[in-house]
């Protein structure tokens, strides 16, 4: 019975593999990840580069580093609002 279920599981593996739509969305996938990190890695140089100059960061709240509230934005991290705009904003732009 259990090298039954392991068969089945194994032929929808291959068969969803197989699937163009699956394909697609897979490629997809990939390509988003990468589009977010490097988008992390500019975001994370540009905050590097404003620590070395010891400028003031125009960045506030509490998202992880590199995603965190601009100030220039007027957006306040204090309100849940103005962070949800931001995250459907970076949603929108990955």
């Amino acid at each position: 019975k259990e090298a039954q279920v392991a068969a089945r599981v194994w032929r929808e593996f291959e068969m969803k593999r197989m699937d163009p739509g699956f394909l697609d969305k897979q490629a997809r996938c990939h390509y988003l990840k990468g589009k977010l990190r490097h988008l992390k890695t500019q975001i994370q140089k540009f905050d590097d580069q404003g620590d070395s100059e010891g400028s003031v960061s125009p960045y506030q709240g509490s998202l992880s580093p590199g995603l965190q509230m601009p100030l220039q934005f007027g957006l306040s991290s204090d309100s849940p609002s103005s962070r949800k705009a931001f995250q459907d904003f970076l949603l929108w732009v990955v």
